[in-house]
């Protein structure tokens, strides 16, 4: 939705629509970082998904007749995915307290805080993703030894 302003001088603005317009920006601003905070929770439910799915091909993996050496290994990957389910939740939960406070963020006039946390936060699911699918790289592979 845009709305265009034809040339208003700002002392002939009456009052009563400087709170209309306002209110415009911050039902966008409040859309757009709505839209990113679900695009956020898709990223991680997959990445909780996929860990689901790892962990279970771990457990089959270690009821075969395994070495000394593998059981180790499989520890090591059970620790890294127990480590990404944390992370996984503690993201979710900060995007949920973002989004409970974002009513208080979207009325001020200055953005700035929300802004910088959805740059910081894009920054970590990315770093997240991308630490994941080397994990799930390595786990892979190593299943495939012989």
């Amino acid at each position: 939705m845009i709305f265009v302003i034809m040339a208003i001088d700002q002392k002939h603005l009456s009052q009563e629509y400087t709170p209309l317009f306002l209110s415009v920006q911050q039902k966008n601003v409040e859309m757009w970082f709505s839209n990113e905070a679900k695009q956020w929770l898709v990223v991680l439910e997959k990445i909780k998904q996929e860990n689901i799915i790892l962990k279970n091909r771990l457990a089959d993996a270690i009821k075969q007749d395994v070495s000394k050496d593998f059981i180790e290994y499989a520890e090591y990957f059970q620790q890294r995915f127990i480590e990404k389910d944390q992370i996984v939740d503690l993201l979710r939960h900060d995007i949920n307290m973002m989004l409970s406070a974002g009513s208080h963020l979207h009325k001020s006039s200055d953005k700035s805080q929300l802004k910088k946390f959805a740059s910081q936060m894009t920054d970590d699911i990315e770093k997240s993703r991308l630490e994941f699918e080397q994990l799930k790289i390595s786990f892979n592979t190593y299943l495939s030894k012989p």
